[in-house]
């Protein structure tokens, strides 16, 4: 019941209310991948980065080559402004699937232009988009 409701909860855009129910969750199960992933997932949603780079690291020590773990993770980075935390992730994440890298690249790309570094952040954006990224689409 509470997988269903939490569910139903991220649909409808509640991510408070999804925390509480994928807590509950993940303390009856701490392995369990997928609701630990949504719980971090949540926690982003509800603007709570450090408790979803908290739920992602957890993900990780589980799953250490995780994508979803690792680009979750770089994302809470991204957008907490730890941009060198980001590129780390993300740069792990290409490395564990160059093939499904593509969002990967526009994402590290965003964190080496927050960085300065210009060169680095152009041919990652660049390479994104040649892999047929167009981030207007997610």
């Amino acid at each position: 019941a509470l997988d269903l409701r939490s569910q139903a909860y991220q649909a409808n855009k509640q991510a408070g209310k999804a925390v509480k129910d994928l807590i509950k969750l993940v303390r009856s199960d701490t392995d369990h991948w997928n609701s630990r992933f949504r719980l971090a997932f949540a926690y982003m949603e509800a603007g709570n980065y450090k408790a979803s780079k908290r739920e992602y690291t957890g993900l990780l020590k589980v799953y250490p080559n995780s994508i979803e773990g690792l680009t979750g993770r770089g994302e809470a980075h991204l957008r907490s402004g730890e941009y060198k935390e980001a590129v780390v992730d993300y740069t792990q994440a290409i490395k564990c699937d160059p093939d499904r890298s593509a969002s990967m690249h526009y994402k590290r790309g965003l964190a080496y232009a927050k960085l300065g570094d210009k060169k680095r952040a152009a041919d990652d954006i660049a390479l994104s988009k040649k892999m047929g990224y167009d981030p207007k689409e997610f």
